[in-house]
């Protein structure tokens, strides 16, 4: 699986390791939906992702509503993104954080996992304080049909800047 840049003609890849745990993490939320479409359809709340796998791992893990707004993050995902209040992000459009740069291809992202496509993308952005980061993201949808849209987020600023 190739992780495209915003750059012509340049490509990461993903280890073995990264695609077995988003692969994992992805599971988990299938599962947690499913269970969700049996009792009552609403809203997830940060509760319903407070599982060690989720809340632990070393990247940003988000979840989108079929709008394109956050309404999960995890733990290392605030902190990596510099967010002191997830309210201050919360049901905003994700792509707005991407800068104007970028929105047209993080919109393309969200569309296509809307459509049941998983995507990927390498790009720079900003974080609420202000600090410019790579991010290596995947976005994949959740459901059949797609009820929200998981995404996961590396930061690859030290990898990245050593290539500089």
């Amino acid at each position: 699986m190739s992780i495209f840049s915003n750059k012509k003609d340049e490509a990461l890849v993903l280890g073995q390791d990264s695609l077995r745990e988003l692969k994992a993490i992805k599971e988990v939320l299938i599962e947690l939906i499913k269970l969700n479409e049996k009792k009552v359809v609403r809203e997830f709340t940060e509760k319903d992702f407070d599982l060690p796998i989720i809340q632990s791992h070393p990247d940003c893990i988000k979840i989108l509503d079929t709008e394109g707004c956050i309404l999960f993050m995890n733990y290392n995902g605030l902190c990596q993104n510099e967010v002191d209040d997830f309210l201050t992000i919360r049901k905003k459009q994700w792509w707005k954080q991407w800068g104007s740069e970028n929105e047209a291809m993080v919109k393309d992202s969200v569309y296509r996992a809307l459509e049941g496509e998983t995507t990927s993308f390498t790009a720079l952005c900003r974080t609420v304080k202000g600090t410019a980061k790579w991010w290596e993201v995947v976005v994949s949808p959740l459901g059949n049909p797609v009820k929200q849209i998981l995404s996961v987020s590396k930061d690859i600023t030290k990898i990245n800047n050593k290539q500089l």
